[in-house]
């Protein structure tokens, strides 16, 4: 299979982002869910070690959340700019 691009990979974890903002019902309470997504992305085969790319998915997911959360950031890229997707 042909790799994922890094426009493909941002449209999907928007699809998710956007399932995550509905309000879901739980017990009768309409609630909201905060959350942050980290992405790592790598081509195939990788010569990474699994543990490094959780790593970079980890300090992905962390720059999302120090921007305030509700975010999509992937590792190694600044994400002040482009790779860091805010919840509107």
């Amino acid at each position: 299979p042909a790799p994922l691009g890094r426009a493909r990979i941002a449209r999907m974890a928007e699809q998710i982002a956007a399932a995550l903002r509905r309000p879901f019902i739980w017990n009768g309470l309409h609630l909201d869910m905060a959350w942050s997504i980290g992405v790592a992305p790598v081509a195939r085969p990788s010569p990474r070690p699994i543990a490094a790319l959780f790593e970079e998915a980890d300090a992905a997911l962390y720059a999302a959340k120090a921007g305030g959360g509700s975010a999509i950031a992937f590792h190694g890229e600044d994400n002040a700019a482009p790779g860091l997707r805010r919840a509107v």
